[in-house]
């Protein structure tokens, strides 16, 4: 079976794809997959998927507007992290994350710019996700303990 390319410049017929595979209702590919028939039925191939996610999180993140629940959730899956993962960057717990997920609560203002500042960092490579929430744990672990410094010819320091 042939299959039909959309997008191509000039191409009256195209039809927006409706990408429901983001968790997104409101995702409308205009060009960059193609539809695919065989024996089986039809499907969609979607080229540079990564760079569609990303493309998708940079306009969330720069939107001038409150995020939705599946938004916070789409942003936690784009970086790859789970409930809980996200509720210690964000300093809540998981559940704060599933409430705000499922639109229980609203996501409080500083914890909404926070997700998108992390987002934009992860973006460009400035913060490894995984990596902060992996030291916070270390931080967690250390909470009691006791911190020595020590006055040296060059300033304070941890003794």
């Amino acid at each position: 079976m042939k299959n039909h390319v959309f997008g191509r410049k000039g191409d009256q017929s195209q039809k927006p794809y409706c990408y429901k595979g983001s968790g997104l209702d409101n995702v409308y590919l205009m060009s960059g997959f193609e539809i695919v028939k065989d024996e089986d039925g039809e499907g969609v191939i979607i080229h540079d998927m990564d760079g569609l996610h990303s493309a998708i999180a940079k306009y969330l993140v720069e939107e001038r507007k409150v995020l939705s629940g599946k938004e916070i959730r789409y942003l936690r899956t784009y970086l790859d992290l789970s409930q809980s993962d996200l509720g210690k960057l964000l300093g809540c717990d998981s559940q704060s994350v599933a409430r705000y997920e499922k639109e229980q609560f609203n996501m409080p203002s500083p914890t909404e710019r926070l997700l998108r500042m992390i987002v934009l960092g992860h973006m460009c490579g400035k913060i490894d996700v995984g990596a902060v929430v992996q030291r916070i744990e270390t931080m967690e672990s250390r909470s009691n303990a006791k911190f020595r410094f020590e006055s040296t010819r060059k300033g304070w320091k941890m003794a």
